[in-house]
């Protein structure tokens, strides 16, 4: 499955704009911004907050089918704000119940991961080791290089769908009472 990395997509962004206004936090909510600023405090430097967002959007004309789709934001950014970058996505049809979902978010705590920490990594997310061929040129020469910025996750968003699916809350139509 392809995948836009949110390390690779802040730091293409960073490098391309003024990092002070990128990582601008006006826009972030009183809670987004305690957490932005207890961890700016520890990490420092130049840190951009980031927002999941997971939803599903039908995209067939009987409604039948959907995309999953899986995007990332700049809530703090005030000309950002708005926009999602979409990240990922797949058919409904095409997933398997929670392991997609899990494999999806491995792929993604590692490039949060690799963003909190503000280097290029030096492995795929299951720990494979950058090859120098033709789809590994580009990230084995940036291995522990630093980005440009480091990022925390503020926001994550979805539909109820979402986190009935990545937290295992029960369904309205489920044996378990999602209101008990």
């Amino acid at each position: 499955m392809s995948f836009l990395l949110p390390h690779e997509v802040a730091h293409a962004i960073a490098t391309r704009s003024n990092v002070t206004q990128f990582c601008s936090t006006t826009r972030l909510g009183p809670d987004d911004l305690t957490h932005y600023e207890k961890y700016h405090a520890k990490w420092g430097g130049s840190m951009v907050a980031v927002g999941l967002w997971m939803d599903g959007t039908p995209y067939n004309w009987d409604r039948s089918d959907s995309l999953e789709s899986v995007a990332i934001s700049f809530p703090g950014n005030e000309t950002m704000q708005s926009m999602r970058i979409p990240i990922a996505g797949i058919t409904k049809r095409h997933m398997l119940k929670e392991d997609s979902i899990d494999d999806i978010l491995e792929v993604l705590a590692w490039s949060f991961r690799c963003l909190a920490d503000g280097h290029y990594p030096s492995a795929r997310h299951d720990g494979t080791v950058f090859q120098s061929g033709l789809d590994d040129s580009q990230r084995s020469r940036l291995a522990g290089k630093p980005l440009a910025v480091k990022g925390l996750v503020t926001e994550v968003r979805g539909d109820w769908k979402m986190y009935k699916d990545v937290l295992r809350l029960p369904g309205w139509n489920d044996k378990d009472c999602c209101c008990c």
